[in-house]
């Protein structure tokens, strides 16, 4: 497991970013498709292979502007839920006094303050 303060970019963030670059890619080629088939009507070859060319260039663009957002989106949730494992895992060793950094309103942030509760409840229950 990771230590605690670590950036966690490990297989969640490698799956959102192979997922983000394949929907890049997908609408980065269809987007071109249309561009050539509108383009190709009345021009001529060479412009054509141009368009072709530019589309292509575009359609990388996009698959790595998508892949890098997904893995910083997936090193983002990784490293909040590595943080709250550290705290399960610190809290099952027989440690009462956990502290888990809870931000936002999403899924992930709901359960570190599961857990903090879980956390504090049990350092009462300890105490008496």
């Amino acid at each position: 497991m990771a230590r605690k303060g670590s950036k966690s970019s490990g297989k969640l963030a490698l799956h959102l970013a192979l997922g983000s670059a394949g929907v890049g890619v997908l609408g980065g080629l269809l987007v071109a498709i249309a561009v050539v088939q509108n383009l190709s009507s009345g021009a001529d070859a060479e412009a054509v292979s141009r368009a072709w060319l530019i589309g292509f260039g575009m359609v990388g663009l996009g698959a790595v502007l998508c892949a890098v957002g997904g893995w910083v989106l997936g090193g983002r949730i990784a490293s909040r839920i590595t943080e709250i494992g550290l705290a399960v895992s610190k809290l099952g060793r027989g440690g009462s006094e956990v502290k888990v950094r809870v931000g936002g309103t999403d899924e992930v942030a709901a359960l570190g303050k599961s857990v903090q509760y879980l956390a504090t409840d049990l350092a009462e229950l300890l105490k008496s």
